[in-house]
């Protein structure tokens, strides 16, 4: 899967651009603050709805304008082009696919799997649990098809308890939520372990090309204690009390996190942020890889201002494994001597000037 081309209006300083990109890797240069970044954000608002920067509107659209609007062309082998836009706004999110209208940013995600390496990807390792949950379950989604009716499920059940246990309400009207929670979220959890055990494999596989991230350890912590398969009804019921007082649940798959050690020690303690980043590579070049091995399409990966914080060494590293992996990728730097991308036989390269994209080659 591809974007065979992609259309942007009013994405922060890019008030309008066309672009038709190579099929392999896409080299965006320009000075800071130039678009480059704003760029690989249209595409990760197509994908999720979103930027990796920021959730908030008002940061995103262009200064004076009141919407922004973000549509693509995909080669996809079946059907082999499909056509998709997303509109944002204050009223909300438009969608459609092929000219219809979408019930939700779900389907856009199905159709453009997008990974996103970029400067503040060390969150994954040193920023909060809700970090890695979504990146759990980003790859639990796009590869088990009953994962994201049961998380909606889960998540709708848990916003009712939530109410309960604020409004002061009674016991009993929380208990009757127990049942939903304790269902879904067993399910949840049961999908989430079922991924983390495929995915475990590669991500060794990939810290061993990297000399400084051989021993990076992962462990999942499901949200409620280890003391049975099958118990987060009665850790509910254990907490009841407790929650009632706080007015809100503490105990579920929503509060799951993912360890991360290296060397044997807890990575956010202890790795340099340039560590980290690599560390976040690898986790992203794992997932890509299962992703294209369980559905037999690529994502399309993103890596903003790769030269930040990675040695030369571990840059061409990983590289060579984006290269093997056949996707499209789209990289931003300010000077294309700090690149060697000599192993895409097709690559394009686009110089962003005050919002302007232009092609190179």
């Amino acid at each position: 899967m591809s974007i065979e081309s992609l259309t942007v209006r009013h994405v922060r300083i890019i008030e309008h651009a066309e672009i038709e990109p190579s099929p392999g890797v896409n080299l965006i240069t320009g000075l800071n603050a130039a678009g480059k970044t704003s760029l690989l954000e249209a595409i990760d608002i197509l994908s999720r709805g979103r930027s990796f920067r920021t959730h908030r509107l008002d940061r995103l659209v262009t200064a004076g304008e009141s919407k922004l609007t973000v549509s693509a062309r995909l080669h996809r082998p079946h059907p082999p082009v499909i056509n998709i836009g997303l509109e944002r706004s204050r009223a909300g999110t438009q969608i459609r696919i092929q000219g219809r209208a979408a019930e939700s940013v779900a389907e856009l995600a199905a159709l453009l799997p997008v990974q996103a390496l970029h400067p503040e990807s060390h969150q994954l390792i040193q920023g909060g649990a809700a970090h890695r949950r979504a990146y759990i379950d980003w790859g639990t989604f796009h590869v088990e098809q009953r994962f994201l009716s049961v998380w909606r499920r889960y998540y709708r059940a848990l916003r009712q308890r939530n109410a309960a246990l604020r409004s002061a309400a009674p016991p009993e009207a929380v208990r009757a939520w127990h049942y939903e929670l304790s269902e879904t979220g067993q399910l949840v959890d049961r999908y989430r372990k079922d991924y983390l055990q495929a995915l475990l494999p590669v991500i060794d596989q990939y810290s061993r090309m990297f000399p400084s991230a051989t021993q990076i350890q992962l462990h999942y912590r499901r949200g409620w204690p280890e003391d049975g398969e099958h118990d987060l009804d009665a850790a509910l019921e254990r907490e009841l009390l407790a929650d009632l007082q706080r007015g809100h649940t503490r105990l579920g798959p929503h509060r799951a996190d993912l360890e991360i050690r290296l060397n044997g020690r807890p990575a956010s303690g202890t790795a340099s942020r340039g560590q980290q980043k690599l560390i976040a590579a690898v986790l992203r070049l794992a997932q890509t890889q299962l992703f294209t091995a369980r559905t037999g399409r690529a994502c399309v990966f993103l890596i903003d201002d790769l030269p930040a914080e990675l040695a030369p060494g571990n840059r061409q590293l990983l590289l060579q494994a984006l290269a093997q992996l056949s996707l499209q990728v789209f990289i931003t730097a300010i000077d294309i001597g700090d690149l060697e991308l000599s192993m895409w036989p097709q690559a394009g390269l686009f110089h962003v000037e005050h919002g302007h994209i232009y092609r190179m080659i």
